[in-house]
């Protein structure tokens, strides 16, 4: 009994959920660029309070590991394996980069239908792929076959590298991705999630891609850790209680102790 309807028009539904819904916004849309309209979402009969939503021709947004939008992205290198920490971009390889919100294709791909195959559903706009800044060359840009709404990105690693886990960043037309990294440390959350002012605070983070060199880094100071793997690796530290002298916000990241030039870690 779940429909949305944005600006009047029926959008595709891919999964429900009691408390999330994922759908394919209608390609019909791209005419509202640039302005606003409406949200609603019905169960049965019922109907929510209408929600603002801003239109955009273009809104390039990186699939990541932890499903949280921030960290290691969706990338993998050509024979499908992850890129990851124990196994980085190599460079002049090919890898493909997940993500949605490239814009036109063409051909049209009806609203929720899977993507074909023969012939590619390219991206109409210009799509560029930066690599720690540097492009990579993009040798597709489009629909991902066989998916609905799933994007993906082919393109050749530069031939030089300044960090093992560079920063990626999508640029279609101006339009900006979040910003994620090709392999680098990724944290999902942090346990618990407040601590008593004035004392030490022992806190377990929890992600993927760290190392037994990783460390925290608490507002600018490091603190040592100690690592754990499993499906998720988790990372112990112990905060001093001079860094939790006074109430209010903590912001924490991991940092490779002994790789200082690599990026850190999404904060939590």
């Amino acid at each position: 009994g779940a429909r949305v309807l944005i600006g009047g028009i029926p959008a595709p539904l891919i999964y429900v959920s009691p408390g999330q819904i994922n759908l394919v916004a209608p390609a019909v849309l791209a005419g509202l660029a640039g302005a606003t309209t409406t949200l609603t979402v019905f169960n049965d009969r019922l109907a929510s309070l209408p929600a603002r939503v801003a239109i955009a021709r273009h809104a390039p947004g990186v699939f990541t590991l932890l499903g949280n939008g921030r960290g290691a992205a969706a990338m993998t290198h050509a024979d499908y394996s992850v890129v990851s920490r124990a196994s980085p971009l190599a460079p002049g390889e090919p890898v493909l980069l997940y993500l949605t919100g490239l814009g036109p294709l063409d051909p049209v791909v009806p609203d929720g239908a899977p993507a074909p195959s023969d012939p590619l559903a390219r991206a109409t706009s210009s799509v560029r792929l930066l690599l720690d800044g540097i492009e990579a060359p993009v040798l597709f840009a489009g629909a991902s076959p066989g998916f609905a709404g799933l994007h993906v990105i082919v393109a050749t690693v530069p031939p030089s590298l300044s960090r093992r886990f560079p920063e990626v960043v999508v640029d279609v037309q101006g339009a900006l991705s979040n910003r994620t990294s090709a392999g680098g440390p990724s944290l999902f959350d942090v346990f618990p999630s407040t601590a008593r002012a004035g004392a030490d605070a022992t806190l377990t983070l929890r992600g993927l891609n760290f190392s037994a060199s990783s460390a925290a880094d608490a507002a600018g100071t490091p603190v040592p850790a100690v690592l754990t793997e499993g499906e998720l690796q988790s990372l112990t530290v112990t905060i001093p209680a001079r860094l939790l002298a006074a109430p209010g916000r903590l912001s924490l990241t991991v940092i490779d102790s002994e790789a200082p030039s690599e990026a850190p870690s999404n904060p939590v």
